[in-house]
C-alpha cells in the first residue's frame, strides 16, 4: 500500500488532470451543468419525501433531513463504486496498450465523485439549518476518506 501511495503522490499532475476533465466531461454532457450537482440531492430528497412522508404518512418531522443523511453514504458508495469498475472496462484498450496506472482510473473515478458530493453537502448543511438540526461530528463523516484509502489500498 506504502509503495501505490508514493506512486500516487509523485504523479499526482496526472490524476488532477484526469479528475478534472471527468467533472468537465461529466457536466458538459448533462443538460443543466454544473447546477444538478446541487440539484440531484433535493431531488432524491423530495422524491423520498413525497413518497414515504406524503403518500405512506410514515417518518418524521424532519424526515428529510433524515433521507439526505442516509443518501450521502449511499450514493457516495454506488456512484464510486460503478464509475470506478465502468472506468476499467471502458479503458481496456488503453490498459492492453499502453504501460499505465490502472489505479488512476478507479481513483478518478472516487475523486470526481466526492468532489460532485460536496456541493450536496451545501444541501445537507442547508437543510439541517431549516430544521435546526445541528450536524455533529461523526463516523459516517469520514466515508469519503475511507473510500479513497481503499481504492489506493486495492
Amino acid at each position: 500500500m506504502a509503495e501505490n501511495l508514493t506512486f500516487i503522490i509523485k504523479r499526482r499532475n496526472l490524476l488532477y488532470q484526469m479528475v478534472a476533465s471527468d467533472l468537465k466531461a461529466g457536466a458538459k454532457d448533462m443538460m443543466l451543468g454544473y447546477l444538478w450537482w446541487v440539484l440531484d440531492p433535493i431531488l432524491l430528497m423530495l422524491i423520498f419525501w413525497i413518497l414515504i412522508g406524503m403518500i405512506f404518512q410514515r417518518g418524521g418531522p424532519d424526515f428529510p433531513l433524515f433521507v439526505l443523511c442516509g443518501l450521502f453514504p449511499h450514493r457516495a458508495f454506488t456512484v464510486s463504486f460503478s464509475k470506478s469498475v465502468n472506468s476499467l472496462v471502458s479503458a481496456f484498450g488503453v490498459i492492453s496498450q499502453i504501460h499505465f496506472p490502472r489505479i488512476y482510473l478507479a481513483l478518478k473515478g472516487v475523486i470526481s465523485n466526492h468532489f460532485k458530493l460536496l456541493f450536496g453537502f451545501i444541501v445537507l448543511i442547508l437543510v439541517s439549518i431549516i430544521y435546526e438540526k445541528p450536524l455533529g461530528p461523526h463516523p459516517m463523516t469520514w466515508k469519503p476518506t475511507g473510500n479513497i484509502l481503499e481504492a489506493c489500498w486495492r
